[in-house]
């Protein structure tokens, strides 16, 4: 993973690819997965995709969630980086995400961060791991490489 330069005023507008509304046979899913730039999607006439506004957090509490779930660790081989990809994603998630539009229930923000409840129901929709990732990726922690 690399780290890139960040617009800390950066929202991004994301939909899941598994969104029902999406024309599947007339996206271009890779591409959208690469740029998550929604022009790469069509969406079925009469359906309106659920939109997620994904920000920028500040720099320490990024640092918080990356010490929280990536601990570097000195073994007989060296040095080992031990990570919760999981946890780091639901966290980049509950910090980054602003508004969500079409939702089928209100998202609640608690001291500056998605509720629990609202994280379970965004869990029990199976979109945590995918928006989280698209979470570290505007936050400068993905797979491109160094940005400028």
């Amino acid at each position: 993973m690399a780290f890139k330069a960040i617009d800390r005023n950066e929202v991004i507008e994301a939909v899941s690819v598994d969104d029902p509304a999406i024309d599947q046979n007339n996206s271009d899913i890779e591409a959208y997965k690469d740029s998550h730039d929604i022009k790469h999607l069509s969406f079925i006439e009469g359906e309106q995709p659920t939109v997620f506004h994904i920000g920028t957090i500040s720099f320490m509490k990024f640092a918080e969630i990356k010490d929280k779930h990536i601990s570097f660790d000195l073994g007989g081989d060296g040095q080992e980086i031990k990570t919760n990809l999981f946890g780091l994603t639901a966290d980049a998630l509950r910090y980054s995400l602003k508004k969500a539009d079409n939702l089928p229930f209100k998202i609640k923000i608690e001291r500056n961060r998605l509720s629990d409840t609202t994280m379970d129901k965004l869990a029990r929709l199976g979109i945590v791991e995918e928006l989280g990732n698209v979470a570290l990726n505007v936050n400068g922690f993905g797979d491109e490489e160094e940005k400028k």
